[in-house]
């Protein structure tokens, strides 16, 4: 894909389970597809369960008593935050080290790591996930079902940001519970992994340095976080992140 940015509502939609001429099946040309990277290992693929949220339809029952699960809150909250923070592009189950990132949020300045604890889910692997998404993500946030809410300040540092998610009105309505702050624990080698190899590629390009064919994706990501300011690399790395391609394959993954 080339020229400009894309708006979110282009690229919003479940991972692609199957996929033709770039299409997926829900005939959304840009649909977001999971990351070609093997299972986090201790997790089946598509094994979420309650734990991080069962996809399964809300019943009617649950939702007169406003029991949200994971299915409930994905798409208002892209609307949410699209309303929020203006240009985004999502990224939906993004491999972080060893956990998943429900959901990744790019803007222009930040790389937003979001997880999702609807009212059906449990803070089992909460820890875990929290440890992760510290090392790779500038800003992190937690939006939870309205049970959550009063307790889930225990379970994430101060600078997590908070969002609660509850049925008013017959509809999903978000409010901020605390905002997102900056992430101090931050590692530049991890967040620039986030990149492929073939946009890595672009940034060297773009900035003059040597192509390092024979070299590793992580010789060249230690090379460009060396060489380039990061008053600039990081700008670029959000552009690269925004026009991100999800309909082809990227072998030098």
């Amino acid at each position: 894909m080339t020229g400009g940015w894309c708006n979110v509502s282009r690229y919003r939609g479940r991972f692609c389970v199957q996929q033709v001429s770039g299409r997926c099946a829900r005939n959304r040309p840009f649909c977001l597809m999971m990351d070609h990277t093997e299972t986090v290992p201790g997790e089946r693929s598509g094994d979420k369960g309650h734990e991080t949220g069962d996809i399964s339809h809300t019943t009617m029952e649950e939702k007169s008593l406003h029991i949200t699960h994971d299915a409930d809150i994905r798409e208002p909250l892209f609307d949410y935050l699209e309303e929020t923070y203006g240009k985004i592009r999502i990224l939906e189950e993004k491999n972080t080290g060893r956990a998943r990132a429900d959901v990744v949020m790019i803007t222009p300045q930040h790389m937003y790591g979001i997880e999702i604890k609807s009212d059906a889910d449990t803070y089992t692997r909460l820890a875990k996930q929290v440890r992760y998404y510290d090392q790779y993500y500038d800003r992190n946030m937690v939006v939870v079902g309205s049970t959550h809410a009063l307790h889930i300040k225990e379970h994430v540092p101060e600078w997590w940001g908070i969002l609660s998610a509850e049925y008013m009105n017959g509809k999903m309505d978000f409010y901020t519970v605390r905002e997102p702050g900056d992430n101090p624990k931050v590692q530049e080698k991890k967040k620039i992994s986030l990149l492929w190899r073939s946009e890595m590629d672009r940034l060297l390009e773009r900035n003059h340095l040597p192509k390092y064919r024979s070299r590793s994706r992580k010789f060249v990501g230690e090379k460009l976080l060396e060489k380039v300011p990061a008053e600039f690399l990081w700008p670029q790395v959000m552009e690269e992140l925004f026009e991100r391609d999800y309909t082809v394959f990227d072998e030098k993954f």
